[in-house]
Order: structure tokens, then sequence, then C-alpha cells
């Protein structure tokens, strides 16, 4: 089964927080929200709300009828809140997480927004150029046509938009198959962290996830090794999650938080150290959530550089195109017919 947007799921949690922190019964807001949907969600929904009548917990009935739905951490977190009775703090941090999540997106999508309209622009010129050249006959004494690429007319336009389509395919593909779920992330995200500019970026949106877990789940009172390895696991980046598993031994062995990210051996010195501030204040979980908004300007300032950056470049191979297009125009409809007729005395 398809799991839930990050944007439904950051509805029903605040919804769901809202309705408990007014002294509505789980059952009941729950109930509510399975009303809001349609079609099979509805149905798994309110099967959870059966089985919660048959006595069964939040947590149990999601995990028997609608594992999919939820994402890995909301299912963690609502076993928290069930076992230490805060289940409407919870659903708000959960709420605050999932919109956390949902401003990364942006940050995201408004970085490569620009260099994606100048490659669409790029493509259309090309298009557009290949189906004059396909209307303009040759004036060359040997009747040249003029092409792009050995493209031109209707049937070159059909053959380039094939070529993009091809190109473009695999990347669709990705796309929707990391919203489907059917592949996890992490792989590409080891891959995508090691690239220049984009790499740094993707590595701070990761920290970012990873200290407003931690901050979360150790607010909730979860014991350290668990707030650790949820944080971690948020981060959905291969690099921090291999060296986690060093820190957790260091945790293991009852030592601070402080002394486990320093074994992992991968994570900052800022942030090193707003750990270290945290842990000697007694407030860890404020602390993390300030460096985890710190992590998120920094990363949006990051992205814009990149998006500048991939806008300069862009613009600099659509121009390299066009005046290479006009040059080649020229050559094949005035320099060629002369250098043609001049051959011919």
């Amino acid at each position: 089964m398809a799991p839930f947007s990050t944007k439904r799921i950051r509805q029903i949690c605040s919804n769901v927080g809202v309705s408990l922190r007014a002294g509505l019964d789980l059952r009941t807001s729950w109930a509510t929200e399975a009303q809001r949907l349609s079609g099979r969600n509805k149905d798994r929904m309110m099967a959870i709300v059966v089985l919660m009548t048959e006595g069964w917990s939040l947590s149990d009935g999601i995990e028997e009828v609608a594992s999919g739905l939820f994402p890995p951490l909301m299912k963690e977190m609502v076993q928290v809140g069930e076992h230490t009775g805060k289940l409407a703090e919870v659903f708000e941090q959960l709420a605050n997480h999932y919109d956390h999540k949902l401003q990364l997106k942006r940050i995201i999508l408004n970085g490569i927004a620009w260099p994606l309209f100048e490659l669409a622009f790029a493509i259309a010129v090309i298009t557009a150029l290949i189906g004059i050249f396909g209307m303009i006959q040759g004036v060359g004494l040997d009747d040249k046509p003029v092409s792009i690429l050995g493209l031109r007319g209707g049937r070159g336009v059909a053959i380039f938009l094939s070529y993009v389509a091809l190109a473009l395919a695999p990347i669709v593909f990705l796309l929707i198959g990391f919203r489907q779920a059917w592949f996890p992330i992490e792989p590409i995200m080891g891959i995508l962290s090691r690239v220049p500019l984009l790499g740094k970026a993707i590595r701070t949106m990761a920290l970012s996830r990873i200290c407003w877990t931690l901050a979360m789940a150790h607010n909730a009172g979860i014991d350290a090794i668990r707030t650790l390895t949820m944080a971690l696991k948020s981060g959905q980046n291969p690099i921090y999650q291999r060296a986690g598993r060093r820190a957790e031994e260091e945790l293991k062995q009852h030592h601070s938080f402080l002394e486990a990210f320093q074994a992992a051996g991968v994570f900052p010195h800022d942030l090193l150290a707003a750990v270290e501030t945290g842990e000697l204040a007694g407030q860890l979980s404020e602390t993390m959530m300030a460096f985890s908004q710190h992590c998120l300007d920094r990363a949006r300032q990051q992205f814009k550089t990149l998006a500048f950056v991939l806008g300069i470049v862009v613009f600099l191979l659509v121009a390299a195109m066009i005046i290479t297009f006009i040059f080649v125009l020229f050559k094949r409809l005035y320099l060629d017919p002369i250098n043609d007729a001049l051959q011919g005395f």
C-alpha cells in the first residue's frame, strides 16, 4: 500500500493532538480523521478504530492493519506516547516534525525551480529551432537542408523529444518510486551527499532532521540508545547511520551524547558544541531544537547558492547552444552558398 504523504501525516497528527489536548478520547479523534479520508485508506483507518474498541492499543492497531500507511518514526513515537501517557504531546511534536519536513521540501523545490525552468526553456528553444529548420528550404547550390544534429521538421522534433523523454524517464521513475516507497531513499542520499555543493546541503538537511528528532524523542522521555537510533534513522543518510553504530556503542557504555557523537567521527564541530552546551545546561532538547532550526536556515542558504550556480550553468549552456545554432544557420544559409559560388569560378 502507498504511504500517506507527509502533508497528510502532518494534518492527522496535528488534528489528533489538538483533539486529545481538548479532552476527546483517542478512538473518537482517530475516527474523525478516518471520516476525512476515502476508499481503502478510510477502511483501514476505521479498522484501527474497531480494534481500539476491542481493546487494542493504537500502535498495535496501526501495525496490524495499516503499517504501510505511516512512517516508522510516527509508529515508534505513538508507542512511546502510549507507554508514557503523553499521546497528546507526542502527536503535537510529530505534527511539528512533519511540518519541519515540509519546510525542507519547500527549500529544495524553491532551490531547483529556476534551473529547471531554464532547462525547460532550453528544450523548448531547441524543439522550436528543429521545427523551424524543417520549414526552411536549402538555399545553397547543392540545396543542402538546414538541421540541428541532423534533425529537422516534424520528424526531427519527434526524435528529439523522444531522446529528452528517455533521459528524463529514469529520474521520474526514481521520484515516483521514492514517493510510493518502492525502494529505500538512503542509498541515493549517500551518493548525492558526496556531490560538490549539493552534498553539503543534503548533509545539512540530514543534520536538521537528526537534531529535531533527537530533541523530540529526548523530550518524550525515551531512553538514550533508542533516541539516538530514531534520530539517525530520521536523517535518511547512510553517512550518519553507519557512523551511528559507533555512537550507540558509546551510549551502551553509559557515556554521554557528546562522547557518542564524538566517537562517530562524522558530525561537525558546531553540532558537538551544541550537544555539549545542552548537556551541561540540562536543556538538551531545547538546544537540539534550536540547532535544528539553525541547520534549516543554513540549508536554505546553501540551496539558494546551489540554485544560483546551477542557474548560471544552465544559462551558459542555453546561451552556448543558441549562439552555436545562430552560427550554424549563418554558415549554412550565407557562407556555404558564397563558398560554393566562388568554387564555381
